[in-house]
């Protein structure tokens, strides 16, 4: 048997580019291949961005996007204009009740790296701006979760700086949770009144950038 001439593989061999999509390359621990490997993945930027969420609430809760649960913490949103819903029970109306970020920002991403970067930058940070919505008044049907919905007659969340010192056994991970969101720039928020349900509603945009 006539030896065959073996090349090593390498990434460059199979390095592809295209104008119309972004390669992005994961090399985090976390991924499939496990530590030292590497996932590429093409992603059309006409479609969205994957937006990394950060969440803390101080109480049970359901999230929503567009009147949908989120599959991840980083979904592919879309351009255009969306809601971020939120159902909250067993709350304390005297302390911080949520903090949240919704960020893309390529310069600053560790563990995916961008070939051919559009320089894009997203943060979506709660703040008590008038943008961040409640009624305890169960508003029936899912129409509250769409961008459509008059929500005029809702009351508009308040700066609460105070976290509750919390004793469960996820407590570690919500203080990190809160801890990043802070450095973030995301602000405490609450209610003054007390109640058994909240419905929360934050409307955003993301405006689409003009492709090449």
């Amino acid at each position: 048997m006539l030896k065959r001439d073996l090349k090593l593989n390498s990434l460059p061999r199979y390095s592809k580019e295209s104008p119309r999509f972004i390669l992005e390359e994961h090399g985090h621990c976390e991924v499939p291949a496990g530590c030292g490997g590497v996932v590429f993945r093409w992603r059309n930027p006409q479609q969205g961005i994957p937006l990394s969420m950060w969440l803390y609430v101080a109480g049970t809760y359901q999230m929503f996007l567009d009147g949908e649960q989120p599959p991840s913490g980083r979904p592919i949103v879309s351009w255009g204009r969306h809601v971020l819903g939120l159902v909250i029970s067993d709350y304390d109306p005297t302390h911080t009740l949520l903090m949240f970020a919704g960020i893309y920002d390529e310069k600053e991403m560790i563990h995916v790296h961008i070939h051919g970067p559009a320089g894009w930058r997203v943060s979506i940070l709660s703040a008590a701006d008038g943008t961040w919505k409640y009624t305890q008044s169960d508003p029936g049907d899912v129409g509250w979760m769409h961008s459509d919905f008059d929500d005029s007659g809702w009351s508009v969340m308040v700066p609460k700086k105070t976290r509750e010192t919390a004793q469960h056994k996820d407590a570690a991970r919500d203080s990190y949770r809160a801890d990043k969101l802070e450095e973030f720039g995301a602000e405490g928020l609450g209610v003054q009144q007390e109640g058994a349900k909240l419905w929360v509603r934050r409307v955003f945009v993301l405006p689409a950038p003009s492709f090449q």
